[in-house]
């Protein structure tokens, strides 16, 4: 027949020499994944404050839903392991005995491969050791080695993976404090490592560096797992469970605190009979638990802070878990926590909350019966940001998960004070609007979801997004009549750019008299800040504004320009004559004709013509023409004409030269 009695302060196992011992840090940790599966990890945390001696705080990395993970092992011994479906394990956290395999002892906060290791189908992490399950059956470990808990026939610490001495036909590994068992296919046990507490399941040795089997246990189906166990327990064929090694807190559920190199026989709700209908199996440090065939669970050992989750009793034989039913997995931690998985894809947890491990949004010192577990939402995913003057519009997609509650709100930041917030309406938009932000800079946003639990982890940041405003209005516009024109009626207007382009480059410009009379500038370099306006009304009056525009649009307009009255096109081609034989050029003349060679545009043609005996005014009127003409870079076509009338026309050209 067992006892139950009630708990009182911390309890350690028998041997223990340490002073001033203090929960350092958390040993359960939850991830829910999307569709709510679980991955679970727990490990024994304790600090001792005497001299030379100081237990390892585990630092447990929550792993996102990475590529390929089939698994997550985290040992007591401040590091984690994860196996990827390629058959390979990466490890991170401490590395003082080479348990992270890598050929090395440095630590390293990020994932580091194994080396040589392939073929994995499972690890398993102890205190300070990892050993891993190739699927040709046979086991490889590394780390550290005090106790021979690597199986290579030493208790030399290896840093490299190395194989356990004889050991084949392993259907399933589970590596405690400092030893190691192995479950065989034929349904029997080998275990490896410290022996102080029988848990190796054979009396008189202290430490076995290599494989021994566990004497009169057949019919295995099953090993309990628990990295900061000194104790083993096997599930059996008949559904009935077995356990060995340390019980100083009744943890082998055999009635007593004694500890046993022989496997017990759990026994039954009260110390009747022996226990049965048992599917899984979760081992603490001082604690045991076992799910049901029925849904249920139950607990035996120290009840440290609620442990066993019945209230505060601790108990030598199992005793139902107060609460949950449907529980499809269980887990238990090594510093006095438990965890189930329910068959709605809820958690449950009891126990030690002193670091909030029972995840329930408070803090300890602890549940004494089990309490659901509160989740945020996973995070939104596909963020987009348009940039608009001054600010940036955010849209996303909700998360699939929602967590523990309805998602109220959403929250876009870029992580430097820049946000807005949507709270969540029918219709539900999902976008919202940051305001304030400086036109010009670039700025990248993620969202969180939030709801009753709090928020969610950040999405992916949208590709950043740089705000932009129009331009300032272009400056002093002035309109001429165009130089070198052929085209009837042509201006050109010329401006300064604005003072700012709004954040954004400016790409074109446009003057316009606001009538249907416009040009258009590109922005070339180098940039001259100029267009000119074609098909001008002849005599008519304009005046023109110029726009500037950018990405974000168009600018407003700038002040009026100078008014211009439209010219007629320069001339192409002039003919000089004279009227009759001896005819010389008069004074009059002779100005009128420097006036028409002032008023031609480049290329003109200038025809001088004139009879035979009037060569002196030809030669004269030609001498005029190249000398004005060869500036302009004209073309001097000179002609004589003997008895031909041509009346003089000094008038054939009107405009005048810009």
């Amino acid at each position: 027949m067992g006892s139950i009695h009630f708990s009182q302060g911390v309890r350690f196992r028998r041997g223990t020499r340490a002073r001033n011992v203090r929960v350092t840090a958390p040993s359960t940790w939850l991830k829910l994944m999307a569709g709510f599966s679980v991955a679970t990890v727990f490990a024994l945390t304790f600090v001792f404050d005497a001299p030379a001696v100081a237990a390892r705080v585990p630092l447990v990395s929550s792993l996102l839903a990475s590529p390929g993970i089939t698994q997550v092992a985290t040992g007591a011994g401040s590091l984690s392991c994860a196996l990827f479906g390629g058959g390979t394990v990466s490890c991170w956290g401490a590395n003082s005995y080479g348990q992270l395999g890598n050929g090395s002892t440095q630590n390293s906060s990020t994932p580091v491969s194994v080396t040589g290791l392939t073929g994995v189908t499972q690890v398993s992490a102890g205190n300070d050791h990892v050993c891993a399950l190739l699927n040709i059956g046979t086991v490889e470990c590394w780390g550290d080695n005090a106790s021979g808990q690597l199986g290579n026939g030493s208790t030399l610490s290896s840093w490299l993976p190395v194989v356990v001495t004889g050991l084949t036909g392993v259907t399933q590994i589970s590596a405690y404090d400092s030893h190691t068992c192995a479950l065989l296919s034929a349904g029997t046990v080998e275990c490896w490592g410290d022996n102080t507490y029988g848990q190796l399941g054979v009396s008189g040795a202290v430490a076995s560096e290599t494989p021994v089997a566990v004497p009169n246990l057949s019919g295995v189906t099953q090993l309990g797992t628990g990295a900061g166990a000194n104790y083993t327990c096997a599930l059996l064929s008949s559904a009935k469970l077995d356990c060995w090694g340390d019980n100083g807190s009744g943890q082998l559920g055999n009635g007593n605190e004694n500890n046993s190199s022989i496997p017990a026989t759990v026994e039954g709700l009260s110390g009747v009979g022996s226990l049965g209908g048992v599917a899984q199996v979760a081992l603490g440090s001082s604690q045991s638990c076992v799910l049901l065939l029925t849904g249920t669970a139950d607990c035996w050992g120290y009840n440290f802070l609620g442990a066993l989750g019945n209230g505060f009793m601790s108990s030598n034989v199992p005793i139902p878990v107060i609460g949950p039913t449907g529980i499809t997995q269980i887990t238990s931690g090594g510093d006095g926590q438990s965890c189930v998985i329910l068959t709605g894809a809820t958690v449950d947890c009891w126990g030690n909350d002193y670091w909030s491990e029972a995840g329930n949004g408070v803090s300890g010192p602890g549940s004494s019966s089990p309490e659901p577990v509160t989740f945020p939402a996973n995070e939104p995913t596909n963020v987009t940001a348009v940039a608009q003057p001054g600010g940036a519009v955010i849209s996303w997609t909700p998360p699939q998960n929602y967590g523990s509650a309805t998602i109220t709100s959403y929250v876009a930041s870029d992580g430097s004070g820049h946000s807005c917030t949507y709270f969540v309406a029918s219709p539900e938009t999902d976008t919202c609007t940051v305001a304030f932000l400086a036109n010009g800079s670039s700025y990248s946003f993620s969202v969180t979801a939030v709801n009753a639990v709090g928020p969610s982890i950040a999405s992916l940041a949208a590709p950043s997004v740089t705000p932009a405003t129009v331009p300032d209005a272009p400056s002093n516009v002035t309109v001429t009549n165009a130089t070198a024109s052929t085209t009837s009626g042509s201006m050109a207007v010329s401006w300064n750019s604005p003072d700012t382009d709004g954040g954004s480059p400016i790409t074109s410009y446009t003057a316009t008299d606001g009538n249907g009379h416009s040009c258009t500038y590109v922005v070339a370099s180098p940039e001259t800040d100029t267009c000119t306006v074609n098909n001008l009304a002849v005599g008519t009056s304009y005046s023109f504004s110029v726009t500037a525009i950018n990405s974000a649009g168009t600018s407003s307009s700038s002040a009026i320009s100078n008014s211009v009255v439209a010219l007629p096109p320069l001339p192409t081609s002039v003919t000089i004559s004279f009227a009759r034989t001896g005819k010389t050029l008069s004074a009059a003349s002779m100005t009128s004709l420097k006036a028409l060679c002032a008023k031609l545009v480049a290329g003109a043609q200038v025809v001088v013509t004139g009879y035979a005996r009037g060569n002196t005014a030809l030669a004269r009127a030609r001498a005029l023409a190249v000398k004005n003409f060869m500036v302009e870079r004209v073309a001097i076509h000179v002609t004589t004409k003997t008895d031909t009338q041509v009346t003089k026309n000094w008038a054939v050209v009107a405009a005048t030269k810009q």
